[in-house]
């Protein structure tokens, strides 16, 4: 039932966050991606980037539930391109400095960097166990923070993104899990994961 009535509640949601810029406070929960971290790595340390902080509660999640020991953020908020519609400048601002707000008592394992994933991925440097690619949904955009992000993938690792069930971002999984040949995969909503252990 849940299922059912999630995507048109968070198109509600996004819809008047887009207009008033403001969303309706979700309740938070762990990602299908975190619990597999969770599950594969236990309590011991993990490298988290996150593309895509958005206000902050996937990140709040990951740092509360996991043994965190350095977590980078790529997100340009108000310094996205001209063309980004998804928001407004304003509520891009806002929601960056509700992110920053919500993670402060993390702030000693937080490294913010304010750049698209496409300008920020030359200036990183892996690996990560655990990358979560929740950007720009297009499928370029996908398949772009995919093929950039996946040589920064620890040898035991996570590779996951949000929002499987839309149609661009199903594309580029598909796409990058065939022309990779990769079968440590698994789709559960609203994530698809690749794994290695």
């Amino acid at each position: 039932m849940h299922r059912l009535i999630r995507k048109p509640l968070v198109r509600v949601n996004n819809a008047v966050g887009r207009r008033l810029g403001y969303k309706l406070r979700k309740v938070p929960y762990s990602r299908p991606s975190t619990l597999r971290v969770k599950a594969m790595f236990a309590e011991r340390p993990v490298r988290v980037l996150e593309i895509g902080c958005a206000a902050g509660n996937n990140a709040l999640d990951i740092l509360t539930r996991l043994n965190v020991s350095r977590y980078v953020v790529v997100d340009p908020y108000e310094h996205a391109a001209a063309t980004y519609d998804d928001y407004t400048r304003g509520r891009l601002a806002l929601m960056r400095r509700q992110a920053t707000a919500r993670l402060r008592r993390h702030a000693d394992r937080i490294e913010w960097v304010y750049q698209t994933s496409s300008e920020a991925v030359a200036s990183l440097s892996g690996p990560f166990d655990y990358i979560y690619v929740d950007g720009v949904h297009t499928h370029e955009g996908v398949l772009r923070d995919m093929y950039d992000y996946y040589p920064l993938r620890a040898d035991r690792f996570v590779f996951g993104g949000h929002d499987v069930d839309q149609p661009e971002v199903t594309r580029a999984f598909v796409e990058f899990v065939a022309a990779r040949s990769i079968t440590n995969y698994e789709i559960k909503q609203p994530d698809w994961i690749i794994y290695g252990e």
